[in-house]
């Protein structure tokens, strides 16, 4: 952790300002900040994400109405292209919202209880 928040450190940029015989050091991002982000990307490492974005929540919500619904109507219901859909798909099932079944026309979500 320490080798990372130095690197971390070293990508941080600072900028001085002299006036006189005083010189001031500014960050880019200060220090604390830096840590508190460091230990907070380690801690949830081992936790699963539950937060379900508005995003989530609308395909969730077109799922449990429409159970036949397809690809190209959960892109035109979300506002979204396919890459998309995928991703947030893969999301969904990995924190356990949903079930996809089959392939192509054949596809089936399904949300877990």
């Amino acid at each position: 952790m320490e080798d990372t928040f130095d690197y971390l450190q070293l990508c941080n940029q600072n900028r001085s300002v002299i006036d006189g015989l005083s010189r001031t050091d500014y960050w880019d991002y200060p220090k604390d900040a830096i840590r508190e982000a460091l230990i907070n990307a380690i801690g949830s490492l081992n936790e699963p994400t539950q937060a379900i974005t508005p995003q989530m929540q609308k395909m969730l919500d077109c799922i449990s109405k429409n159970p036949d619904i397809t690809d190209e109507e959960l892109q035109g219901t979300l506002g979204v292209k396919q890459s998309r859909l995928y991703t947030l798909a893969n999301q969904m099932k990995t924190s356990g919202l949903i079930t996809v079944t089959g392939r192509g026309e054949s596809k089936k979500y399904l949300v877990e209880k």
